[in-house]
This record gives C-alpha cells, sequence and structure tokens, in this order.
C-alpha cells in the first residue's frame, strides 16, 4: 500500500530544475545533477546494491536507459528519469526542512523547484546515507514521479541505513 502525503503527491507534480552536464552520461535536461560526496567502502557496497535492485527493470512503466556512469541509473526517453547513489547534503537543508513522505522514506524537494510546472526536480532521501536522487524531468512529474518514488522507496530502506527521519 502507497502512504503518501496528498501534499507531497501535489507538490511531485509541480517540482523545479535540476539535471546533468557534460560528461555525466545523462542528457536533456539542463542545469548540473547532484553533486556527488566521497563515500566509504559500505556505502559505495549500498549503492551499488541499491541500483542492482532496480536497475534491470521497469521504473514507474519506463524501460531502463543507457547511462555511462556507475552510480547513475535512467529510465525512458531524453530527458530522462535519473538516479544518482552518493550525493551531498541538498541544497537549502537543514533540520527544519520538511519532506514528502513516499512509504516511510522522506524525499526532499528544494522548495524553489514546487513553483514551476515546466521545468524538472530533485528528489533527495535526505535522512538516509548513502544520500540518492531522482532527477524528474518536467514532462515525467507527476503520476510517473510518483509512481518513480514510490517504487524507489520499497528499495531504499532495504539497502540504505536511515540515520534521521525527515519529514
Amino acid at each position: 500500500m502507497v502512504r503518501a502525503r496528498w501534499a507531497g503527491a501535489v507538490a511531485l507534480v509541480a517540482v523545479g530544475a535540476m539535471a546533468c552536464s557534460a560528461g555525466d552520461g545523462v542528457t536533456g535536461v539542463t542545469g548540473a545533477l547532484p553533486a556527488r560526496v566521497t563515500l566509504g567502502a559500505s556505502q559505495r557496497d549500498a549503492c551499488a546494491a541499491l541500483l542492482r535492485a532496480v536497475g534491470e527493470r521497469d521504473l514507474a512503466g519506463l524501460a531502463p536507459s543507457a547511462s555511462d556512469t556507475a552510480d547513475t541509473l535512467t529510465w525512458g526517453d531524453d530527458p530522462s528519469l535519473t538516479l544518482v547513489c552518493g550525493v551531498g547534503e541538498p541544497e537549502g537543508f537543514d533540520r527544519y526542512s520538511s519532506c514528502q513522505q513516499v512509504n516511510k522514506v522522506g524525499w526532499y524537494v528544494p522548495p524553489g523547484q514546487l513553483d514551476d510546472p515546466d521545468v524538472a526536480a530533485v528528489a533527495t532521501t535526505a535522512g538516509f546515507r548513502p544520500r540518492v536522487s531522482l532527477v524528474v524531468p518536467a514532462q515525467d512529474r507527476g503520476d510517473v514521479s510518483l509512481a518513480a518514488l514510490t517504487e524507489l522507496s520499497e528499495q531504499v530502506p532495504t539497502y540504505l541505513r536511515e540515520v534521521q527521519p525527515c519529514h
């Protein structure tokens, strides 16, 4: 059963812009993917396990597509849904920030990204380590983004460690 706050579902319908620059292995979205951080061996292993678990199958009805980086998976056409494992703290996030709850996983979307329905958005598991971010192109917001976050939220607690709930 999907447990998502309606505010979260509405917010994801109106999420904003991030994506990739040349050399990141993902194209079609402007900007930059979330910055990666240096991971220890156990966090690299956790990322690898999560990416193996979700990378071979469709996400939100979208087929896997090519990505040329080990810490990134993509689904769908260009621009594509992009999952990046091992990212830093999202810009603007602090202990007072609120997250959209999807199946007990808190996804942080910067408030400024919620205002423009014509841009992409980045949702990050701020309370888990290592952190993962899902970059959602504008055309995939709404039902596709909620389905993707729901499916990912079923896997995140299995492979990543929750260090602090984000509500």
